[in-house]
């Protein structure tokens, strides 16, 4: 979300508070990696609304938000964990790296689009560190009935992370595109996922997803099997 005037924020948090923001208590903190938190959160979630890839803001400061996809999201229990990528000074990092256990916050509550592609058996998450939260909302749901497969490809400096989190699956080194799409192909060429019968969810650096994109419908892989959304693009802010 771009940033916005203290006043506006102030405002638009009274007027909206008894629909759309609630609390929750951070109940758990660990470093996943040096640039890596994971946060596990505990609330009244009862007439919520959840979907994977769903996302929650928080206002880390006055006048800016910043976006977190949840997963492990426990009605009943009232929990759900989310993982942050700390990158330098941010100002999202410092919020993120000053949250203590016990501290009570605001947030606004999971709103998003509806990715998941239910009528598709195979689900590959495509992406990078920005990209963990997403790739296990997703793999919780598909674990949650026996039809569905899960199938990840990241690009990261750290691939000990994906083990640390069960997320298994292919790996690349950053800003190698190519190497993203060889392991794809590698998917269809042995015949570990049906071509007709997959959903792809690319997410992350912007520039990436574009030529993975436009890659999967050059070997035909129609529009309504990919969900796209870029989480960050070099040199821009609020996305």
């Amino acid at each position: 979300m771009p940033s916005m005037p203290k006043w506006l924020n102030d405002t638009m948090e009274n007027i909206f508070a008894s629909k759309y923001i609630r609390e929750t208590t951070v109940i758990e903190t660990e470093n996943i990696a040096d640039h890596l938190k994971r946060i596990k959160f505990s609330g009244n979630l009862l007439g919520l609304e959840y979907k994977p890839g769903y996302s929650i803001e928080f206002r880390v400061n006055d006048t800016d938000y910043r976006k977190y996809t949840p997963y492990n999201y426990d009605k009943a229990e009232g929990t759900f964990e989310i993982l942050c990528h700390l990158h330098g000074n941010a100002s999202g990092c410092d919020f993120i790296e000053n949250l203590k256990v016990g501290e009570t916050i605001k947030y606004i509550i999971p709103r998003g689009k509806d990715m998941f592609k239910c009528d598709f058996k195979h689900h590959i998450v495509i992406g990078d560190e920005t990209s963990l939260g997403v790739a296990l909302s997703i793999k919780y749901e598909t674990e949650g009935y026996g039809y569905y497969s899960f199938d990840s490809i990241f690009e990261l400096d750290d691939h000990q992370v994906l083990k640390e989190l069960n997320l298994y699956g292919n790996h690349t080194l950053k800003n190698e595109p190519e190497k993203i799409l060889e392991s794809i192909d590698i998917l269809f060429k042995e015949g570990i996922i049906e071509l007709d019968n997959a959903a792809f969810y690319i997410t992350g650096n912007g520039k990436t997803l574009r030529k993975i994109r436009k890659s999967l419908k050059e070997n035909n892989i129609s529009g309504h099997q990919i969900f796209s959304q870029a989480y960050w693009i070099e040199g821009k802010k609020g996305l």
